[in-house]
C-alpha cells in the first residue's frame, strides 16, 4: 500500500511539473486598485495555499470540539465502568421471604 501512495503522489509531482511548463506565461490580474501581471503557476500555486489555509482555519474550531467531546466521552466511560465495577463487587443478598 505504502507504493501506491507514493506512486499515485510521484504521478500527481509528475503532472503539475508538466502542467507548469505547459502554461509558463504571465496573465493580467485586474483588481479594484489596477492590474498587474502575474506569472500563471504562481497565481495558481498562491490561489492553492489561500484555500489550503481558509480549510484548515474552517476544520479548526470542528476539532477543538471534537477534542472536548471525546475527553468527556472518556471521563463519562471511566465513571460507568467504575459503577460497573462496584456494581459486580456487590454481595448476591436474596430478599424474598417464605
Amino acid at each position: 500500500m505504502k507504493y501506491i501512495v507514493t506512486l499515485f503522489w510521484f504521478v500527481v509531482a509528475c503532472l503539475v511539473a508538466l502542467f507548469t511548463t505547459m502554461n509558463s506565461f504571465s496573465v493580467n490580474l485586474h483588481q479594484p486598485l489596477g492590474s498587474m501581471k502575474v506569472y500563471f503557476p504562481l497565481l495558481l500555486l498562491i490561489t492553492l495555499i489561500v484555500g489550503a489555509f481558509l480549510g484548515f482555519c474552517a476544520v479548526v474550531p470542528w476539532v477543538f470540539r471534537l477534542r472536548a467531546q471525546r475527553s468527556s466521552m472518556k471521563a463519562e466511560l471511566k465513571r460507568a465502568q467504575k459503577e460497573l465495577d462496584n456494581l459486580r463487587t456487590l454481595p448476591l443478598s436474596d430478599t424474598t421471604t417464605v
